[in-house]
């Protein structure tokens, strides 16, 4: 399918297709050499990932909620060992997922970029059982998903990113590979999820503290949370994770959130309330 042939994209459902065939040529060379067991594709569009992906020989579970594109995307994953979802992935639970795949499997998307944060959400606190995730998102949001502490870009979603998986950059995409072309440009980023977490209980705690932090991330981190918790229990944990009462939740790195979440749930005996 050429450029010219593609379906009028939607705008409601920020429908960008990818056309680039060198730029679709590097990302199923990404996939390949990962070796995947089965694979779930996350907005297939108009299947011209899709129909590469089936070469592989293993599984392969499409997602697309445009109900025009699917006669098209029955026919490219017409076989029995694949399968294909019309809905949002944010209305399917992992479960049904697993009913279609392995554990372990890949995870391919192009996110809309105006539901980006929700579906990273979804795939990292409520999937649990892939390996590695691919997924093309707007630049912006790429440099904050792998960004470094006490850079601008940082933030709770890098935070978020890094406490469940190792990310990179892998392919940097002008806005002119899509059509129609986006007013940004984009980037393809690789996340392989980590093998073991701190405790649920720790999870939560982080996070419940990082939200409370990062929603005025300009000040200082400890009068923000301290206003939400005993304050002796923060200023040891603040103590446990070797930070000063000034630093900023910018400027806080991964392993000193998780002590301090260890340190508060140590001396509160649950989770943060």
């Amino acid at each position: 399918m050429n450029k010219k042939s593609y379906p009028r994209a939607k705008k409601s459902l920020g429908q960008n297709f990818l056309h680039d065939a060198g730029i679709q040529s590097k990302i199923l060379s990404l996939i390949e050499s990962e070796s995947p067991s089965s694979i779930l594709e996350i907005g297939c569009g108009t299947g011209c990932i899709t129909k590469h992906l089936i070469k592989l020989d293993c599984p392969v579970l499409g997602v697309e909620l445009d109900q025009d594109l699917q006669l098209n995307l029955e026919d490219v994953l017409s076989s029995s060992k694949n399968n294909l979802i019309m809905d949002s992935i944010l209305n399917i639970s992992e479960e049904e997922i697993l009913t279609n795949l392995d554990k372990e499997y890949l995870i391919i998307g192009n996110l809309p970029y105006y539901i980006t944060t929700p579906i990273l959400e979804q795939l990292l606190l409520k999937y649990n059982k892939w390996s590695v995730l691919y997924i093309m998102v707007q630049k912006e949001v790429g440099q904050r998903i792998y960004a470094k502490p006490k850079t601008k870009q940082y933030s709770r979603l890098s935070l978020m990113c890094q406490y469940y998986a190792k990310a990179k950059k892998v392919i940097d995409v002008k806005r002119g590979c899509f059509q129609p072309a986006p007013n940004v440009d984009s980037m393809f980023v690789r996340l392989e999820r980590k093998k073991t977490l701190p405790s649920l209980e720790v999870t939560k705690t982080l996070f419940k503290v990082s939200k409370i932090a990062f929603s005025q991330r300009r000040k200082m981190a400890f009068n923000i949370i301290k206003k939400t918790m005993d304050e002796t229990i923060l200023e040891k944990a603040f103590e446990a994770a070797i930070l000063l009462k000034t630093i900023r939740p910018e400027a806080i790195e991964l392993q000193q959130w998780i002590t301090m979440a260890e340190k508060i749930v140590e001396l509160e005996g649950h989770v943060l309330s």
